[in-house]
């Protein structure tokens, strides 16, 4: 029987190493770790052990995926122990519930084989937190205020790529153990906290102590800061400024509640379907108008709608807004493959199409009707629609200039379905007059939906010119005739 030992070596000071010393683990001839403090490798040295870095041979196989390399390491313990027979991996802390290392060798290590005995050390994750606090006093972002008010999540430095949003509160991460891993997780938490979004950098050195060796913008630890890194350093980062998702929800579900708004909790998936179809158009407005400012709030209101519907449904025990975000999240990364996979593809064109057969592949290879669009769909959108998946399938002109001729076409039908003064023709030759303008569109690649909205909009507009024009005369609209007006109409023009 092989064994080796999970040794919580507490603070990584040298007094901490009387466990081994209790233990009789001294005498055992390789000690692993992700990366040990110089001191620890320094005394272990003299005693005549042998240091493995498993952080530097982790890093080594950085082409290897995480559970690959994981594999490796594993194989490498293996070898020492079937040679040697016993060694002993030392971790910071206790260690922490979740520590890395210790998961994957007491998951991978066939335990048939070898002995795997886990002997903790100190915790020092409080002592740890209780020295952040202490600089932090009076600055008014403490540990203390996070974890009274937010709290605080722990994760280990090796997970950091999994880390999507920023915490409720604090967030402490553990064994950034070399600058390759620093600058990895610097890029990460620059996607989810502001750049400029304070980290302080904290290790515990050779007498156990806790201190603070900097504390950089997360933008300035994208490149080396130049601090000595081993097992026992730590990165603190302070509640975000901004507001999360996880407030949002939180926020959501205490509108809801039995103190919560009256309003709100009278509410249903039904009852906010107007609001759901305003907040879409309010941002399409927003961009055409081209003011980011309103976009950004407009965008907020329209989030607002989707999670007020998924506090509805969690309500209901139907799903939450983390399956919303989980669905969606899986099915972009399934429908991109060209991305996120080997598979490679010539233009926009084959990647619509990869994502058709990749959508009907996810049915079971069983097509929706073709032309099941949701009911209230605006009458153009629809027609636009309907049109490109006929296309799809090759139901189309060959050119532009036979759309164009359709639409010459029905515009002498119309004309005489007019002179024939039937009215259920005259509507009905108007619908296919507009149906081949919109195919128009198709072939122009505009929205036809979005090009009339613009039209609209313009109209008023000039139309607002032409009232001011006319009331700035003390006059009535009926004392100007069509071409008075349409001069003002002209000026509205050349303003714009």
């Amino acid at each position: 029987m092989k064994y080796l030992y999970l040794v919580g070596l507490g603070r990584g000071d040298l007094a901490s190493l009387a466990i081994l010393e209790q233990e009789k683990l001294m005498e055992v001839g390789t000690f692993f770790c992700t990366a040990a403090p110089p001191h620890l490798v320094e005394f272990l040295s003299e005693q005549g052990r042998h240091v493995v870095n498993l952080g530097a041979f982790l890093e080594n196989n950085g082409e290897l995926s995480f559970n690959e390399r994981g594999e490796k390491m594993v194989e490498l313990v293996r070898s020492v122990l079937a040679e040697e027979g016993a060694a002993v991996c030392i971790l910071p802390g206790r260690p922490w519930p979740g520590e890395v290392l210790k998961e994957l060798l007491q998951q991978h290590l066939d335990q048939r084989e070898v002995n795997v005995q886990y002997l903790p050390g100190e915790d020092v994750v409080l002592s740890l937190l209780e020295s952040i606090d202490s600089s932090m006093d009076g600055k008014g972002d403490g540990v203390a205020g996070a974890v009274s008010n937010k709290g605080i999540a722990l994760i280990d430095a090796s997970c950091g790529d999994e880390l999507k949003d920023p915490p409720h509160g604090g967030l402490l991460i553990t064994q950034v153990y070399s600058q390759a891993v620093l600058a990895k997780l610097a890029g990460q938490l620059c996607h989810i906290y502001p750049s400029g979004h304070p980290a302080a950098l904290w290790q515990f050195d050779q007498s156990g102590k806790a201190t603070l060796s900097g504390m950089w913008t997360l933008q300035e630890l994208s490149t080396s800061p130049g601090v000595p890194l081993h097992a026992w350093s730590f990165l603190y980062l302070s509640p975000p400024p901004l507001c999360s998702l996880g407030d949002m929800t939180a926020i959501m579900a205490e509108l809801r509640s039995p103190k919560g708004c009256p309003w709100d909790r009278q509410q249903d998936h039904h009852s906010l379907k107007p609001y759901l179809l305003e907040e879409a158009y309010e941002v399409l407005e927003a961009i055409d108008s081209g003011d980011r400012v309103h976009l950004c709030e407009e965008l907020g209101d329209l989030l607002l709608q989707v999670i007020f519907h998924s506090e509805l449904a969690r309500e209901q025990g139907d799903f939450s807004l983390w399956d919303v975000v989980d669905g969606i999240t899986r099915k972009i990364y399934r429908r991109h493959p060209h991305v996120f996979q080997e598979e490679k593809l010539a233009d926009a064109g084959a990647v619509v199409r990869r994502w058709q057969e990749i959508k009907l592949q996810e049915k079971g290879g069983k097509e929706d009707d073709r032309f099941a669009l949701p009911p209230g769909l605006p009458a153009l959108m629809k027609a636009q629609k309907v049109q490109k998946r006929a296309a799809a399938v090759g139901f189309d002109w060959p050119h532009v200039n036979g759309a164009l001729e359709k639409v010459t076409e029905e515009l002498k039908e119309l004309e005489e379905a007019r002179a024939g003064e039937t009215t259920g023709r005259v509507a009905e030759e108007y619908g296919d007059l507009l149906f081949a303008i919109v195919n128009v569109a198709r072939f122009l690649g505009v929205d036809a939906e979005q090009a009339l909205a613009a039209t609209v909009r313009k109209f008023i507009h000039r139309f607002a010119y032409i009232e001011k024009k006319v009331q700035a005369t003390g006059k009535h609209f009926e004392a100007f005739s069509l071409g008075e007006l349409d001069i003002f109409w002209e000026e509205a023009k050349f303003n714009e």
